[in-house]
């Protein structure tokens, strides 16, 4: 068990706020260079909500859903040809890798925000995710094959 290995200094030390850096890293727009490429999957464009929050959310995690769609396609190819199934339609692979983008992306950037409480730690989002992990009754539910890792 890789927390009992760390202990709770270093899984809600060092290994929270990597986890918080990694993602802020990857969801933070100043760090990115100025010509970015298309994302290789067209996302839908957001209907007017007028708040430019959102919109500058959208442009951060663009690159990086980008990014992830080229590597999610291949491995989604490469497992399809393993499992020795037909090739997967260019409409569905599409949708898949879509949607797999955006939830890795919608991760990322749960993690990396900061809690709306002032008087909460920065990592807070990101300790509140290892507790969940690491919690018995969320660890029981895992699938049997899991339980050897335990």
């Amino acid at each position: 068990n890789l927390q009992t290995l760390m202990g709770p200094i270093h899984t809600e030390g060092i290994f929270v706020a990597a986890l918080m850096a990694i993602a802020r890293c990857l969801t933070d727009s100043s760090s990115s260079p100025t010509t970015s490429t298309p994302p290789a999957v067209p996302t839908p464009t957001n209907s007017g909500n007028g708040g430019n929050n959102q919109d500058e959310t959208e442009s951060n995690t663009s690159d990086l859903e980008g990014q992830l769609s080229i590597f999610i396609r291949d491995e989604m190819n490469f497992w399809s040809l393993q499992q020795h199934k037909q090739s997967i339609k260019d409409g569905e692979l599409r949708e898949h890798v879509y949607r797999n983008a955006t939830g890795i992306v919608k991760k990322a950037v749960a993690m990396a925000k900061e809690p709306d409480a002032k008087n909460l730690p920065a990592s807070q989002s990101v300790l509140d995710l290892v507790a969940k992990a690491t919690e018995p009754k969320n660890l029981c539910t895992t699938d049997a094959l899991w339980q050897a890792w335990l």
